[in-house]
């Protein structure tokens, strides 16, 4: 029944299996279209996502000293976060609908097609390792408030190495109102703020394009320069230091029901 044009039978049965998949998710989809969904060297394919995401394991701000160690951390301290950012993001790209692909210092930015995380569910974005999932308005640029304030969870899981899920990622995703509106006044969600915050001014001494509306900084005063004393002791008093003696599930559950009473 599915035979390839030049008669190779393991290509036939490949185009069924991807063909199978999709028209389950997609009824409308059958056929050619399926088979050209999975083309790797065209652009906007959910193939050629696939490879980027693949590639987003190797992705690295080479600019920065001790780039290298980005790739070789994604693999040892963020391997827990890397191998949950990586599947969501093929299963995003495969049962989802995902607009691009991109990267951005070591972060790899799935833009998806819905105004909310998948399917119109979930919040605007979620960040695992170096693994942005994204909405439709999510982009891989600085002045995007949505990236903003995802890479700095991208910082987080740096420094954090295995403590990240439990000291960043489960109490971020409990800040939430409904699992849909942050408590931007929760600690981690201040952390990742002042982080991104941080190394966009680092990184550009001209940078301008912060959204504080979107992504507040409690005690930042946007009347003094970024690199008045006052203002980078704010920056870094928001910055938590990955705790020395860490029991994943006590910390995470502390963190969770600590700040859970904090309003947005």
């Amino acid at each position: 029944m599915y035979t390839y044009p030049s008669g190779e039978i393991i290509l036939g049965l490949l185009r069924g299996i991807i063909d199978g998949i999709i028209g389950f998710f997609d009824s409308d989809v059958s056929g050619d279209e399926a088979w050209a969904r999975m083309d790797p060297f065209n652009p906007g394919t959910a193939g050629n996502n696939s490879a980027k995401i693949w590639g987003g394991l190797f992705a690295s701000d080479t600019d920065q000293p001790g780039w290298g160690w980005q790739i070789v951390s994604r693999f040892t301290r963020e391997l827990p976060q890397t191998l949950i950012g990586f599947t969501g993001s093929h299963a995003a790209n495969l049962f989802g609908e995902v607009e691009s692909v991109e990267y951005y210092d070591g972060a790899t930015v799935i833009t998806g097609g819905h105004n909310n995380l998948l399917w119109g569910l979930g919040g605007p974005a979620m960040t695992l390792g170096s693994y942005v999932i994204g909405n439709n308005e999510t982009k891989a640029d600085p002045y995007n408030p949505i990236f903003q304030h995802e890479y700095g969870h991208v910082l987080q899981s740096r420094d954090a190495g295995f403590k990240y899920l439990g000291q960043y990622a489960l109490p971020s995703l409990f800040s939430k109102n409904n699992f849909e509106h942050f408590h931007y006044d929760h600690p981690v969600e201040q952390d990742a703020n002042a982080r991104a915050f941080y190394y966009f001014n680092e990184k550009d001494d001209s940078y301008s394009g912060w959204h504080f509306f979107e992504n507040p900084i409690n005690g930042y005063n946007r009347n003094m320069p970024y690199d008045d004393p006052t203002n980078l002791s704010v920056l870094k008093g928001h910055i938590l230091s990955p705790a020395k003696w860490y029991i994943p599930g006590i910390f995470t559950l502390y963190y969770i029901f600590h700040y859970r009473n904090i309003q947005p």
